[in-house]
């Protein structure tokens, strides 16, 4: 597992200006990509302690987590599809 925290910075009116709060950038083995976790956190040392306490206790290394600490459900397409709203009834349409 590959993590990082970070401050978030952004250019205003031509300065770099950082973010207040933490965040962290973590990648799950077997993911390509990296999650972004928001730690809610000021301090440097603060959010590093938050982010370990996040993931001890993780028995499978392919379980995410949220940011509050709880475990996220695993998505399904199939249900996802069954939730869609339906498109307009054919009786709806002008013409």
């Amino acid at each position: 597992m590959i993590a990082y925290i970070y401050r978030p910075k952004r250019r205003r009116n031509g300065k770099v200006v950082y973010a207040r709060l933490y965040r962290a950038r973590v990648r799950f083995p077997g993911e390509h990509r990296m999650r972004d976790i928001p730690l809610e956190v000021t301090e440097p040392r603060s959010a590093d302690q938050k982010l370990q306490q996040m993931f001890t206790g993780v028995k499978s290394p392919f379980v995410p987590l949220c940011h509050n600490g709880s475990k996220v459900a695993k998505w399904s397409e199939r249900q996802d599809l069954n939730l869609r709203r339906l498109g307009p009834k054919p009786s709806a349409l002008p013409g």
